[in-house]
């Protein structure tokens, strides 16, 4: 990118032109990458929490029958 204030070529991710230490209006700002909604972590959780859930019906209707 182009500094507006002297017109030397700075980084794209520059806030301040290290040449003039003007600050850059067209600078583009850092967004933190957004995390995945399901993680590996939350979905080992899911899969666990859905075999516990199946386990104690079968338990249910086991001793139930007894």
């Amino acid at each position: 990118m182009i500094c507006e204030h002297c017109g030397k070529e700075i980084d794209d991710n520059a806030v301040v032109c290290p040449y003039c230490e003007k600050e850059v209006t067209g600078a583009a700002e850092a967004l933190p990458e957004k995390e995945p909604f399901f993680t590996q972590k939350m979905k080992r959780q899911t899969i666990l929490l859905g075999v516990v859930c199946v386990l104690a019906v079968v338990c249910c209707f086991v001793f139930h029958l007894k």
